[in-house]
């Protein structure tokens, strides 16, 4: 889904951009035109600014989630060896010591 954002934004980015470009050359010069080249002009501005603005969360929401098991992760080794497990069973004690001492 974070990847398929990205996608929508610039694809709504880039045939803005290029309906923007062209315009002078293909659409007949009138106020009528220029307007509704105008309104698709924003339209696709904003529909580009809402599917980065989502992308952008997405990718802060990941992070996040990653840093937050790597402190726990980081927790559970370092109680595991206070309590003096050995390395090969660090992750399974540590994740029952958790539950014995209340902190999980």
């Amino acid at each position: 889904m974070k990847t398929l954002n990205l996608i929508m934004a610039i694809v709504a980015l880039v045939c803005t951009v290029v309906m923007d470009v062209l315009y002078p050359f293909f659409i007949p010069a009138s106020g009528s035109n220029l307007g509704i080249v105008c309104i698709l002009s924003a339209f696709g501005s904003i529909a580009a600014w809402i599917h980065f603005d989502k992308y952008i969360t997405m990718v802060k929401k990941e992070a996040a989630f990653h840093a937050e098991n790597r402190i726990k992760n980081e927790q559970k080794e370092r109680l595991a060896r206070e309590l003096g497990h050995s390395d090969g069973a660090l992750s399974d004690m540590a994740d029952q010591d958790l539950i014995d001492l209340g902190n999980f």
